[in-house]
């Protein structure tokens, strides 16, 4: 048989491809059981299975309904002509995606319920259930918690020195308005697209009051008063708490901290804004949130399953050596 004709025998579950010598198989007039439109063999062509053919396709009832037919006379051809291993690995592999399919068309099912609802708010807490932020740029003297005490008092005095530094410098930004940076230019940090003007004076004013070593001025992101860092793409990043709570305590742009210790070292701390809160209402929370709450239900279902099913699986002693068998091609 010519390559040609080979292609056109290529088709799996519905996916086969069009090909133009090949006409639709003949059919004969048979009774059916409740939900079949067709036979091949011993094997019924489901309704359900030549709609889903039509919708994947775009094809008409008849066209899907033959390429159904077409999808069952190759796959009884295949049992018959290639060799039974490959037949069973590639039957486990299609039963698995079927299987999945219908965890994840199940998982749809049913209403959201207020815990899947504030399990999904908590995850995406930035976007719908936001706490206000502090804003803040501040200078740090590092010196670790376990650093001599000498070494403690020694870095609280240089950070003094450049708090009086900073002193005259902030007061530029009373009365200002903050930047304005929409949702997520806002809550997706970039230091480099957000840092202001006054950020570069404060770093050469601490520079000058005390020199480099072990000094670092930086611009931060909102922070919560826990210390959780306002940020799309870092939800889960935090900062000390002994530094949120002091950033937390400032309420206008330019107020200037008294000196705080971190376990980094010791702070001090000017506010540039403070974020407001936002929580979004349920209904549009349950909108924006249902794809999420569904793909963490159908994966939940799935380990589920194969919690179950580990029972029935085994690893040799030996797994290791025989990994090294496996060839990995990129191709297919």
């Amino acid at each position: 048989m010519s390559l040609k004709r080979w292609a056109c025998l290529l088709g799996l579950s519905g996916l086969s491809l069009a090909c133009h010598e090949a006409a639709p198989p003949s059919a004969q007039r048979t009774n059916l059981e409740e939900g079949a439109i067709a036979r091949v063999g011993e094997a019924p062509i489901l309704a359900e299975t030549v709609g889903r053919i039509a919708a994947t396709q775009g094809l008409e009832p008849p066209a899907a309904r033959d390429v159904a037919i077409r999808d069952a006379l190759f796959a009884a051809a295949a049992r018959d002509d290639l060799p039974p291993r490959e037949v069973e690995s590639a039957e486990a592999r299609i039963l698995a995606r079927a299987l999945l399919r219908d965890i994840i068309i199940s998982a749809r099912e049913g209403s959201i319920t207020e815990d899947e609802l504030g399990r999904a708010t908590e995850t995406y807490w930035t976007r719908y259930n936001r706490p206000r932020g502090f804003r803040t740029v501040h200078a740090v003297m590092l010196a670790p918690e376990d650093a001599p005490a000498e070494t403690h008092a020694a870095a609280r005095e240089r950070i003094a020195k450049v708090r009086e530094a900073w002193a005259p410098i902030v007061e530029k930004l009373r009365g200002t308005k903050a930047p304005e940076y929409d949702e997520e230019r806002m809550f997706r940090w970039n230091a480099k697209a957000m840092t202001e003007p006054i950020k570069e004076e404060l770093e050469e004013a601490a520079k000058a009051a005390v020199g480099k070593l072990g000094l670092q001025v930086q611009q931060l992101p909102p922070v919560t008063f826990e210390g959780y860092v306002i940020d799309h793409e870092q939800s889960q990043a935090t900062v000390d708490q002994n530094f949120s709570r002091i950033a937390a305590g400032l309420s206008e742009r330019g107020e200037l901290s008294e000196i705080v210790q971190s376990r980094s070292g010791w702070h001090v701390i000017v506010l540039l804004e403070v974020t407001p809160s936002r929580l979004v209402p349920e209904r549009e929370r349950k909108e924006a949130l249902r794809g999420f709450i569904y793909r963490v239900r159908a994966q939940e279902r799935v380990e589920q399953l194969l919690g179950r099913l580990r029972n029935n699986s085994s690893v040799p002693p030996n797994h290791a050596a025989l990994l090294q068998l496996v060839q990995v091609s990129g191709e297919g």
